[in-house]
């Protein structure tokens, strides 16, 4: 995980007008009014974490369509979807058995 003092719920204590949720809304391609929506069970390192995921495995060219691919692990849901209903620690779950070489 992204190394951090504290984790920040989105919305509860951050604003639309900090550079760290304009970087995560930019690089997940969600809106502002996306981001806050699922605020309550996502904190920022957790999206951070995923960004460095994809960085780490996911060539820039094709992090967009990553974003939108169905995963069979997760009924074909897309990671925007998982991201979107809150799940974004479950998709965190799977990219580490990913890295670690672990079969979804």
């Amino acid at each position: 995980m992204a190394a951090s003092a504290m984790p920040i719920m989105i919305g509860a204590q951050m604003r639309t007008t900090d550079p760290e949720f304009t970087r995560i809304s930019a690089r997940l391609h969600l809106s502002e009014k996306q981001l806050l929506e699922i605020y309550r069970a996502t904190t920022t390192d957790e999206l951070s974490d995923l960004i460095l995921f994809m960085d780490d495995y996911i060539p820039e060219s094709s992090q967009s369509n990553w974003l939108t691919t169905p995963l069979p692990a997760f009924a074909k849901l897309t990671p925007r979807q998982l991201i979107l209903q809150g799940r974004t620690h479950e998709l965190l779950v799977e990219t580490e058995r990913l890295r670690e070489g672990i079969p979804v």
